[in-house]
């Protein structure tokens, strides 16, 4: 995306390139392709910041990281992201 001052203010370029991605699920596979094998995920909680992992039925708690579950999260389908802009003003995050 092309941030040209014709189309935006500096206000609005400024937000755009002042931000971060949070990584909050992980879908993986294991199978040798996408219609055989196995899908589970890992979801983070946003009030906790505890990641757990879906597996059909089985919901279990993995922790504040992913490091523990490396070698399943090596094998990421889809990954989820939240897009937080950083505050200038402030020095702080803040959702859109």
């Amino acid at each position: 995306m092309a941030l040209t001052k014709e189309k935006y203010t500096q206000d609005q370029i400024t937000l755009e390139l002042n931000h971060v991605y949070n990584l909050y699920a992980v879908i993986v596979h294991e199978g040798y392709s996408t219609s055989r094998g196995h899908y589970y995920c890992f979801i983070k909680n946003q009030s906790t910041g505890i990641w757990f992992k879906y597996d059909d039925d089985d919901v279990k708690p993995v922790g504040k990281d992913l490091s523990s579950v490396k070698r399943f999260t090596q094998n990421a389908y889809i990954m989820f992201y939240k897009k937080h802009y950083l505050d200038c003003k402030r020095s702080q995050c803040h959702d859109e």
